[in-house]
């Protein structure tokens, strides 16, 4: 089954207008997931790199520009949110996605 590209809100209701319940509810649930995602927020020495729930950090292995000489550089990663994600992107409330979501669980629950 191919993959529907949703650009917009208006893509969401109409999926959920013209398709069943099990066609649309995964892309309305998916609203509900991955909304912070690790962003790269630069390189630091080690000894401040740490490892939280929020944040990690990655070594790398790179070449100094003067010397030519093999060196491990540390990149750190924080969970922040991913406002590219379509629930910020298309303006959704968490209200209208739990709508939704309770409204394509019982058409389905009704075998619609």
């Amino acid at each position: 089954m191919a993959q529907i590209h949703l650009n917009s809100k208006n893509d969401y209701y109409t999926l959920k207008k013209i398709c069943k319940a099990k066609k649309w509810l995964p892309y309305w649930k998916a609203l509900n997931k991955n909304r912070e995602r690790f962003f790269d927020i630069g390189e630091f020495p080690l000894d401040e790199c740490y490892k939280d729930d929020t944040h990690y950090y990655e070594a790398f292995q790179s070449t100094n520009k003067d010397t030519g000489e093999p060196i491990t550089i540390y990149h750190m990663y924080e969970l922040r949110t991913d406002y590219m994600h379509p629930f910020f992107r298309y303006h959704f409330t968490q209200e209208e996605i739990d709508k939704s979501i309770e409204e394509g669980e019982n058409l389905l629950a009704q075998g619609k």
